[in-house]
């Protein structure tokens, strides 16, 4: 328990520091906004359904600092892209210590592609701005209901959301710092089997983590 309890906290702090980095380039967005949103954020998700969490933090963020709604829900999504796509990292090298059963490696595999997928997608929107509202402009056409300004302003709050990725060194920070989070859960999940005597290894407490 006494490694447990700070483990969980450095980590909460860890992905607070990790949110204020999503935002870059913007700086000074106040680090203990940020920690206080996500700690509420993540309390309404163990208590809500659908991950609802994540929309309260993205709209509380946003009144409390100003920024867009909608560029802190796309930060949001970047997030949990990221999440995802180290958990399947993680799970890549467990699979070398632990029997895993053979449906997990196919449900891995898929989901990884998908969200391997979604992560070019999100990196080409990111660098190809220009390009991909000119795409969004010719689609718009079908639709002429949604071609309105308001509906653009949010479009374009949106990709600002995903400015980090335009940006090699903060997005190779935005990578080590989510594989810094998953390894400090990682001590905390498994310190919780040693206080529980389940004498596992520490590849099994990756692979249920």
């Amino acid at each position: 328990v006494a490694v447990t309890v700070p483990m969980s906290v450095l980590g909460l702090f860890a992905r607070a520091l990790r949110w204020q980095l999503l935002f870059y380039p913007t700086k000074g967005l106040p680090l203990s906004k940020v920690f206080a949103v996500l700690n509420i954020g993540y309390l309404l998700m163990n208590v809500l359904p659908a991950r609802l969490g994540d929309v309260a933090r993205a709209i509380l963020l946003g009144e409390l600092t100003g920024v867009s709604k909608a560029r802190t829900l796309s930060t949001i999504v970047v997030e949990r892209v990221t999440d995802v796509l180290v958990v399947l990292l993680f799970l890549a090298s467990v699979v070398f210590f632990v029997p895993v059963p053979e449906w997990v490696v196919q449900s891995a595999m898929l989901v990884g592609v998908g969200f391997v997928g979604l992560a070019i997608v999100l990196v080409v929107l990111a660098r190809q701005r220009e390009r991909g509202l000119a795409l969004l402009h010719r689609l718009a056409r079908l639709a002429p209901f949604l071609d309105r300004e308001s509906v653009w302003r949010l479009v374009h709050s949106l990709l600002d959301g995903l400015d980090i990725l335009r940006y090699w060194r903060p997005a190779g920070q935005l990578l080590l710092g989510s594989i810094l989070i998953w390894f400090l859960g990682l001590i905390q999940f498994h310190s919780v089997t040693l206080a529980f005597d389940l004498k596992v290894p520490v590849a099994a407490t990756a692979f249920i983590m």
